[in-house]
């Protein structure tokens, strides 16, 4: 991960001072989006910038964009190309699913808002007063964004087209029988993923 971003945060703190992170995050950091990538992705980075705050409600929110290339294979001649994306993301972020059900129990989370449940990875004593110190819980400032990443992935992965609307490739004229499992197991995999996504995100 480049020094620009942390390799966890504290979302208390980012949210009460509302602060903006910006910087370059290598693929290889996301492992859940590195094992849906049917080709290395070692050189490949990511451009992100979030902000953070409180709402009028007291939940911790964030949102932005991330940008950058992925390595896919084309479905149509079974050769590598970058995908260029750009996601848009915005998210109230919860550290357990009790305290999500609380906010939806009380009727008053945006209905335009991505709830997002990561579990802490750690704790810090936080610097404050000292009849009543406070945790601050740390989680994987990954986690924050990658399941946005898994979702930007195409099922069906190809090369952009040309300026006059043509096919950006040629189709492969000879493809034995491995290579054309791959694209589809791809595709079959984006498929599962994408469907325990947007279950977890409904039951959330």
């Amino acid at each position: 991960m480049t020094s620009s971003l942390p390799e966890t945060v504290s979302i208390l703190n980012l949210c009460q001072n509302s602060r903006t992170l910006s910087g370059r995050l290598m693929v290889v950091d996301c492992l859940r989006l590195v094992e849906a990538l049917p080709l290395p992705a070692e050189i490949h980075e990511l451009d992100v910038k979030l902000k953070f705050w409180l709402d009028g409600t007291g939940y911790s929110r964030f949102s932005g964009e991330v940008t950058g290339r992925l390595p896919l294979v084309c479905q149509r001649c079974l050769s590598g190309y970058d995908f260029e994306f750009s996601s848009q993301i915005s998210s109230a972020y919860f550290e357990s699913e009790d305290a999500l059900e609380e906010a939806m129990r009380a009727g008053n989370l945006p209905d335009d808002v991505e709830a997002v449940v990561i579990e802490p990875v750690a704790q810090i004593e936080a610097q404050g007063d000292t009849a009543s110190v406070e945790e601050e819980k740390l989680i994987n400032f990954v986690s924050l964004i990658e399941d946005d990443l898994l979702l930007a992935l195409p099922m069906v992965p190809l090369h952009p087209e040309k300026s006059d609307g043509s096919p950006g490739c040629k189709a492969a004229k000879v493809a034995d029988t491995t290579e054309d499992a791959k694209p589809n197991a791809l595709a079959a995999g984006l498929a599962v993923i994408r469907k325990d996504l947007k279950k977890d995100l409904k039951t959330d």
